[in-house]
Protein backbone atom coordinates (compact mmCIF):
# COMPACT_ATOMS: atom_id res chain seq x y z
CA UNK A 1 0.00 0.00 0.00
CA UNK A 2 2.85 2.40 0.80
CA UNK A 3 4.52 1.67 -2.55
CA UNK A 4 1.25 2.33 -4.36
CA UNK A 5 0.95 5.67 -2.59
CA UNK A 6 4.54 6.61 -3.49
CA UNK A 7 3.94 5.79 -7.14
CA UNK A 8 0.56 7.49 -7.46
CA UNK A 9 0.83 10.47 -5.11
CA UNK A 10 1.73 12.90 -7.90
CA UNK A 11 -0.57 11.45 -10.54
CA UNK A 12 -3.87 13.11 -11.33
CA UNK A 13 -6.36 10.51 -12.51
CA UNK A 14 -8.88 11.71 -15.10
CA UNK A 15 -12.07 9.92 -16.08
CA UNK A 16 -12.82 9.75 -19.79
CA UNK A 17 -16.13 11.44 -18.97
CA UNK A 18 -14.17 14.56 -17.96
CA UNK A 19 -12.89 15.02 -21.52
CA UNK A 20 -15.05 17.38 -23.58
CA UNK A 21 -17.00 16.09 -26.54
CA UNK A 22 -15.12 18.52 -28.80
CA UNK A 23 -11.76 17.07 -27.76
CA UNK A 24 -13.06 13.54 -28.45
CA UNK A 25 -14.16 14.65 -31.91
CA UNK A 26 -10.81 16.33 -32.60
CA UNK A 27 -8.88 13.31 -31.30
CA UNK A 28 -10.90 10.99 -33.53
CA UNK A 29 -10.08 13.12 -36.58
CA UNK A 30 -6.39 13.15 -35.63
CA UNK A 31 -6.14 9.41 -34.99
CA UNK A 32 -8.44 8.01 -37.70
CA UNK A 33 -5.60 7.69 -40.19
CA UNK A 34 -3.04 6.58 -37.60
CA UNK A 35 -4.34 4.28 -34.86
CA UNK A 36 -7.81 4.50 -33.33
CA UNK A 37 -6.48 2.83 -30.16
CA UNK A 38 -4.70 6.11 -29.33
CA UNK A 39 -7.83 8.28 -29.35
CA UNK A 40 -8.12 8.48 -25.53
CA UNK A 41 -4.48 9.55 -25.11
CA UNK A 42 -4.80 12.25 -27.77
CA UNK A 43 -8.13 13.44 -26.35
CA UNK A 44 -6.60 13.68 -22.88
CA UNK A 45 -3.59 15.65 -24.17
CA UNK A 46 -5.99 18.04 -25.88
CA UNK A 47 -8.14 18.37 -22.76
CA UNK A 48 -5.21 18.97 -20.44
CA UNK A 49 -3.37 21.14 -22.99
CA UNK A 50 -0.26 19.10 -22.36
CA UNK A 51 2.31 17.18 -24.40
CA UNK A 52 1.85 13.51 -25.26
CA UNK A 53 4.53 10.91 -24.50
CA UNK A 54 4.45 8.02 -26.95
CA UNK A 55 6.74 5.50 -28.56
CA UNK A 56 4.38 5.14 -31.54
CA UNK A 57 6.48 6.44 -34.45
CA UNK A 58 3.51 6.68 -36.81
CA UNK A 59 1.59 8.74 -34.26
CA UNK A 60 4.65 10.98 -33.76
CA UNK A 61 4.85 11.68 -37.51
CA UNK A 62 1.16 12.10 -38.25
CA UNK A 63 -0.35 14.07 -35.36
CA UNK A 64 -0.25 17.85 -35.51
CA UNK A 65 -1.39 20.42 -33.00
CA UNK A 66 -0.08 18.52 -29.98
CA UNK A 67 3.48 18.56 -28.73
CA UNK A 68 4.70 14.95 -28.80
CA UNK A 69 7.75 13.49 -27.07
CA UNK A 70 9.29 10.05 -27.46
CA UNK A 71 11.15 8.17 -24.72
CA UNK A 72 14.58 9.34 -25.89
CA UNK A 73 13.49 12.96 -25.66
CA UNK A 74 12.07 12.41 -22.16
CA UNK A 75 15.31 10.71 -21.04
CA UNK A 76 17.34 13.62 -22.43
CA UNK A 77 15.18 16.12 -20.54
CA UNK A 78 15.65 14.16 -17.32
CA UNK A 79 19.45 14.29 -17.74
CA UNK A 80 19.40 18.08 -17.92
Amino acid sequence: MELQHLVTQNIRFISETQISEQNWITAKKLTDHVDGDDIAFVALALEMKCPLWTGDKKLQRQITGIEIFNTEQIAEQLKN
